[in-house]
């Protein structure tokens, strides 16, 4: 539950999109990335434990993990590296 992953089959065209072309990199590029995510799980208190029991939802939302918060960004990162990189 807490493991994402990523797939852009056409990382050239969601770089165009976000205007950071890649054009200058082989096609076709993609990207594939798997995000281990781990997160200790909240103590309740009693009266969130007594409503969680009841509905069987948690009364506060938990905070992204590492893994979403990397799943959720990581293109936005290598993208614009991508587009200044001209080679060695």
């Amino acid at each position: 539950r807490e493991d994402r992953h990523v797939i852009v089959r056409d990382l050239a065209k969601a770089a165009q999109a976000l205007k950071m072309p890649i054009d200058h990199l082989a096609r076709p590029v993609a990207l594939f990335a798997v995000y281990d995510g781990h997160r200790p799980a909240p103590a309740p208190t009693t009266g969130e434990a007594a409503a969680e029991a009841t509905t069987g939802e948690s009364l506060e939302e938990a905070p992204p993990t590492c893994a979403e918060f990397c799943a959720r960004n990581f293109h936005l990162k290598l993208l614009p590296q991508l587009a200044e990189f001209k080679g060695p």
